[in-house]
């Protein structure tokens, strides 16, 4: 028996067809997918999963986070080096 396989959860599932329903949204509309709830329910797993599914960024916030440094792990993740300004950075995500 392995140890290493994913379950599928019902938080997997929900937060996989919210990726899918967001990756096949109409091109106007954010894409953004957010997962919370209390420590240990899965979530950072469940992530992790449907992002590889779906090749999306997997981005875990902090509490202490102000928009910009959000948007900087963002960028981050996307592999690219941030502007200077926070519009900046917002026009660079999107």
């Amino acid at each position: 028996m392995s140890v290493n396989a994913i379950v599928p959860l019902t938080n997997v599932g929900l937060l996989a067809a919210a990726v899918e329903s967001a990756a096949n949204r109409p091109p106007e509309l954010p894409g953004l997918v957010v997962m919370y709830g209390p420590s240990g329910y899965g979530k950072s797993l469940a992530a992790a999963y449907a992002a590889n599914m779906h090749r999306a960024y997997y981005v875990e916030c902090r509490e202490s986070w102000t928009k910009k440094a959000f948007v900087v792990a963002v960028l981050r993740e996307m592999g690219i080096i941030p502007m200077k300004t926070l519009s900046e950075m917002v026009d660079q995500i999107a």
